[in-house]
């Protein structure tokens, strides 16, 4: 390969390389835009939401503190509704 042709196929690569770095940056900066409507989509419902989730954390942390005895009731009112014959099955 001469140099001028090794010379040539360089700045074609270099060009190339500047190219797809153009395109990465319209490509990203496409992305953060679809991320900010998106935000500014989702952001009311999130303030909608706050309340009811802490309503919800109380609710699931009892239910986490009386794990084992809550299982067993269960059990417990599982094999009365089969002898009775309400078992849903």
């Amino acid at each position: 390969m001469t140099e001028d042709t090794f010379r040539i196929v360089v700045a074609a690569a270099v060009a190339l390389a500047c190219i797809a770095f153009v395109v990465q940056a319209a490509a990203m900066f496409a992305l953060y835009r679809v991320a900010r409507r998106m935000q500014q989509k989702v952001g009311p419902l999130a303030d909608r939401a706050e309340p009811v989730i802490g309503k919800l954390g109380p609710m699931i942390d009892q239910i986490g503190t009386g794990g084992r005895e809550g299982w067993a009731g269960a059990r417990r009112n599982r094999s009365r509704s089969r002898q009775t014959g309400a078992g849903g099955r």
